[in-house]
């Protein structure tokens, strides 16, 4: 079972920074958006906001990576949520 912390805890793990961004002193935070699907799969992976490419395409990468999810149930059904 995941939460936010755990998430939080994940992601410090295994994002890596753009070392050209770290070196220009880049940063900032990017929004993304995924769909857990009915088998706890990460899915439909989209950037809401980035403040540079090489952030979003190592959000993405991150997120890729994540693993497999409880997924929600509605009605004593799997579904998927955004």
């Amino acid at each position: 079972m995941c939460n936010n912390q755990e998430l939080n805890r994940y992601l410090q793990k295994n994002l890596r920074y753009p070392a050209y961004l770290k070196d220009r002193g880049k940063q900032g935070i990017v929004m993304v958006h995924y769909v857990v699907d009915v088998n706890g799969k990460i899915t439909d992976i989209s950037i809401l906001n980035s403040p540079e490419a090489g952030f979003a395409k190592e959000a993405t990468r991150a997120v890729r990576t994540l693993p497999c999810m409880k997924p929600a149930k509605q009605y004593q059904r799997n579904v998927a949520v955004r």
